[in-house]
């Protein structure tokens, strides 16, 4: 009997060993398992084994990274880590190879150290209303390229320490009343390529450590700038704005690509940086209140006109791009602007800039081509490094003076077919003219007649012809540059 016992109790322990220590028996599990009998045959039903996902892998700038986690709009009961919340202490998170439809609250609830979240590109649709209870932690979040229509009302509540939020390339359209109130030391923000329309005014009212401010490529009509004081870089760039209220210490800002015909603010003196391109503006007024501006960029507007009045006060302006607009006087004439070395006025309506010369000769480059400028005088002392002259209307011996001060080198472009009546000289066309202006003149005057014939049929950009050249007209006498007795016809 006791040699029969011992046989029993050392199979008992080879079985176990065969199975990790365990007996090969299976006990009944403890998530739920059913157990019935059908008559002398035992059957378990198990519920199926709700996803479970943990951190595989580190690297130098993430603790823990999750591989291959599938979360669609339906799955339910998802478990992140281990089961004591308190083994979980990994600080910086990621994913790789995974989709996550619904962001579920589970993840936060696990790992309540994470310091940085980085959710980008898990074609994330939405966002549970509580994924972010346990997040006080949380200093970087991103969730950018990701496919969000819609924040919950009070999804931020629980990250006072945020300070960094990437939200670029989503679908918002729109922002929940009092989403950033609790993230004092929000820092940095990006929410370019949405669909965003407005941006209330109180959006940021509690974001007074608020810095960066991304927003360009969306649909936006209302934003006010200058309601966030303490903005320092700024790009609204690529929406539908009308009007730019300039924030009081910002050095950056890009409101390029919008339909901006107004522009106010307090004044400023840290902008240095102003991008404007592409805009409906008029005029350069607003300029006075930016006396710290280094580099201005105006491009694409609707400028007919540029004074010194609107630049006596900048000590810094280095570039100043006003190509592509509708100039018709340049006067920087009166007091050079001592700091600048780049005006690109290029692709304008220019005709007279010789009263220019003492500002053209401190530059170092100078883009003037593409107008209808007949004359011009550079000194023998200029600075001027890179020039452009084509597809002008030169006067050919103001065309030859001009080559005797300035090098061949510096004149970075050339004609290659000139109209009739015109010949090539120094790679430019040009003409001869007894009375240059006044020949010039009288063909702007023939050509605001043959506009008026077509008016009937083709209004609009009729109308803008004619307004071009009654101004240039009256420009150009006021200048006195045409020497005739005759007055030339009306124009009106």
């Amino acid at each position: 009997m006791c040699w029969s016992r011992a046989v029993s109790l050392i199979s008992v322990i080879f079985l176990a060993c065969t199975n990790g220590g365990q007996p090969s028996y299976r006990s009944q599990p403890n998530y739920g398992n059913k157990q019935s009998y059908y008559g002398n045959q035992q059957h378990y039903y198990v519920r199926p084994r709700q996803p479970e996902y943990k951190c595989i892998e580190s690297n130098l700038q993430y603790d823990c990274v999750f591989y291959d986690v599938h979360i669609d709009m339906q799955t339910q009961g998802v478990y992140f880590g281990f089961a004591d919340v308190t083994l979980n202490r990994q600080k910086n998170l990621a994913f790789k190879n995974s989709t996550v439809r619904k962001l579920p609250a589970a993840l936060l609830a696990s790992f309540r150290q994470v310091e940085l979240l980085n959710l980008n590109g898990l074609q994330i649709e939405e966002i549970d209303t509580n994924a972010f209870a346990y997040a006080h932690t949380i200093q970087e979040l991103y969730m950018g390229f990701n496919a969000i229509r819609y924040l919950p009302p009070h999804v931020f509540q629980n990250v006072p320490s945020l300070t960094v939020l990437v939200l670029e390339r989503n679908d918002l359209s729109s922002l929940p009343r009092g989403i950033f109130h609790n993230t004092p030391k929000l820092s940095v923000l990006s929410m370019s390529n949405n669909n965003l329309e407005r941006i209330d005014d109180d959006t940021f009212q509690a974001t007074t450590a608020l810095l960066y401010l991304q927003l360009s490529s969306n649909r936006l009509t209302h934003v006010d700038l200058s309601l966030i004081p303490s903005l320092f870089h700024v790009n609204v760039s690529y929406n539908l704005l009308s009007t730019l209220a300039i924030p009081i210490a910002v050095k950056e800002l890009d409101a390029s690509h919008n339909s901006i015909n107004v522009i106010r603010g307090p004044v400023n003196v840290e902008l240095a940086i102003l991008k404007l391109q592409h805009n409906n503006l008029t005029d350069t007024a607003w300029l006075l209140n930016y006396p710290g501006l280094v580099d201005v960029e105006l491009s694409y507007n609707q400028l007919e006109k540029i004074t010194i009045h609107h630049f006596v006060t900048m000590q810094r302006l280095e570039r100043l791009y006003v190509s592509n607009n509708h100039l018709v006087a340049l006067n920087l004439y009166g007091q050079p602007i001592p700091t600048l070395k780049v005006l690109d006025l290029s692709h304008n309506h220019l005709l007279h800039v010789e009263r220019n010369q003492p500002q053209f000769d401190r530059l170092e480059y100078l883009y003037l081509d593409h107008n209808s400028i007949v004359t011009l005088k550079l000194s023998n002392h200029h600075t001027l490094n890179t020039l452009t002259l084509s597809h002008n209307d030169w006067d050919c011996n103001s065309l030859r003076a001009l080559f005797r001060t300035v090098a061949r080198p510096a004149v970075d472009d050339a004609d290659q077919h000139c109209k009739i009546d015109y010949q090539l000289e120094h790679s430019l066309c040009c003409k001869e003219n007894d009375n240059p202006y006044l020949d010039r003149l009288l063909q702007y005057i023939a050509l605001t007649s043959v506009v008026e014939k077509q008016r009937k049929k083709e209004p609009c950009s009729a109308t803008d012809a004619i307004n071009s050249v009654q101004s240039l007209v009256h420009y150009i006498t006021q200048q006195g540059v045409v020497t005739n007795t005759s007055k030339p016809k009306s124009t009106s």
